[in-house]
């Protein structure tokens, strides 16, 4: 789920590729916007909110309407991606949701978090998706030990 329609399309084309809507075994993928799940639940939510960095608006937290509906169409589980900075920076529900998340141990940085960037290169590499690995702006290449300096003359 995302509270932006442009990267709802992406995903979309993206999963289309690995599950194209069918079930399988038991597994299957919806990608829709906020106000697309308004009604309806899934065991399992992943929000996507990673668009927001620290210089853009948090659009979607000024209707409390959406947030409430991003936050409860879960039946089981729900993640947050997002930019903690942006998602910190004002004091709204946003905030106490990213500070209670970490006092519950339940924050996970992927900067710091090992095995959560290994998860990450793993489903890129699942899904080939390596553009962001050659993305010098992307914590995967910020902190990666095996960038190359100098020129490739």
């Amino acid at each position: 789920m995302s509270p932006y329609a442009g990267q709802v399309t992406a995903i979309q084309e993206n999963l289309g590729k690995m599950y194209d809507r069918h079930n399988h075994d038991g597994f299957n993928v919806n990608v829709k916007s906020i106000d697309g799940f308004q009604g309806g639940e899934q065991d399992v939510i992943i929000l996507s909110t990673v668009r927001t960095n620290n210089r853009a608006s948090l659009e979607f937290i000024a209707s409390l309407q959406r947030t409430n509906v991003a936050l409860t169409r879960a039946r089981h589980c729900l993640w947050i991606l997002g930019n903690e900075r942006a998602l910190t920076s004002n004091e709204n529900v946003w905030k106490a949701i990213v500070l209670d998340a970490k006092s519950r141990k339940c924050f996970f940085n992927v900067d710091r978090d090992n095995e959560m960037t290994k998860a990450i290169l793993d489903a890129m590499k699942e899904s080939d998706q390596f553009d962001d690995l050659l993305d010098t702006n992307s914590v995967h290449f910020k902190n990666a030990f095996w960038k190359i300096c100098g020129s490739w003359t």
